[in-house]
């Protein structure tokens, strides 16, 4: 059975952080709350494992022609569990938006290992035609397979353009 770790509640009442399994996964799903799949047992091992959260205010913006680079997030990573969920909450500025991102290894941080990642779903794309939730933006998801060369703090980050939009916030978790 997987376990949940409550990333954001909409409604304010499953706390962040909360590790939510079986039915009660469902319950809380068609609520709208935000959960990304988990391995409880590496949470106590550090203040960065099993997952990780960074809120970023008003908001990042990945403006510009080119992709860019941005929201850094570190996890205590465990090779035993390759796999690296996301979750992202795009809101927009403008009233047209679009782009595309995705999760990336971040060799800029310090003390972190860099790791391989790998795409298991494809680029988020959002464009015009994309309808916001009833708060008014979008939570996005995408899932990786992190090649860890051991037990390390690793530094990811999301990669992509993304225009009339902004990042507010930028969430990961480890599972097998």
């Amino acid at each position: 059975m997987k376990d949940f770790v409550v990333i954001h509640d909409p409604a304010g009442k499953e706390p962040e952080g909360r590790i939510i399994t079986g039915n009660a996964y469902a319950v809380a799903k068609s609520k709208g709350v935000v959960m990304l799949p988990v391995e409880p047992a590496l949470i106590p091992r550090s203040v960065f494992a099993g997952w990780s959260k960074r809120s970023y205010g008003d908001g990042i913006e990945f403006a510009g022609t080119h992709a860019s680079r941005g929201c850094s997030l570190a996890l205590h990573a465990h090779p035993e569990f390759p796999t690296i969920h996301w979750a992202a909450r795009v809101m927009p500025v403008e009233r047209r938006i679009s782009g595309s991102l995705r999760l990336a290894s971040d060799t800029t941080q310090l003390h972190s290992l860099a790791v391989g990642i790998a795409p298991i779903t494809p680029p988020v794309i959002l464009d015009e035609t994309s309808e916001p939730d009833a708060h008014g933006g979008w939570t996005i998801y995408g899932t990786a397979k992190a090649t860890i060369p051991g037990d390390a703090y690793i530094a990811v980050q999301l990669y992509g353009m993304l225009t009339g939009a902004r990042i507010t916030w930028f969430a990961i978790s480890q599972s097998a």
